[in-house]
Formats: C-alpha cells, sequence, structure tokens
C-alpha cells in the first residue's frame, strides 16, 4: 500500500490482427487473515478487501475497495 502515492491505471491491449498473443496472469496474494495497514487507512485484513473488492465489482463494475477502509 502506497498511501495513495501510486495510483493503478486501467490496463488496456491493442490488437495486432497479424499476430498472435498470450497473456498469463501471475499473482501473488497474502493469506487471508494478513492484516494490511497504512497511515491513511483503517487496518484490515486481506480477506476484507478481497470480499470488498468482488462486491463493487458485481455492484459498480469496477474496483474501489480501499475506499471502504479509508480514515473518515
Amino acid at each position: 500500500m502506497s498511501d495513495d502515492r501510486f495510483m493503478s491505471v486501467k490496463h488496456r491491449v491493442k490488437v495486432n490482427k497479424h499476430k498472435e498473443r498470450i497473456s498469463i496472469g501471475y499473482f501473488v496474494f497474502p493469506a487471508e487473515d494478513t492484516i494490511i495497514q497504512s497511515t491513511k487507512y483503517n487496518p484490515f485484513s486481506y480477506a476484507d478487501f478481497r470480499a470488498q473488492v468482488q462486491h463493487d465489482l458485481k455492484t459498480l463494475g469496477l474496483k474501489t475497495g480501499l475506499q471502504k477502509f479509508k480514515f473518515s
């Protein structure tokens, strides 16, 4: 977590009609009970964050998971 210093970007791909393209997703996730802490967010578990992201994707169509945990 970068305390909002680094924001992720939407990923886009430009298709090449003449060449095959293969994408491989490779991700490393912490254990479900890992507590994530930051100076701008209340502590939360990775499981809580993942559940919030899934909820956001289903209801909003995009990821806004961290906003729920931000100090108000």
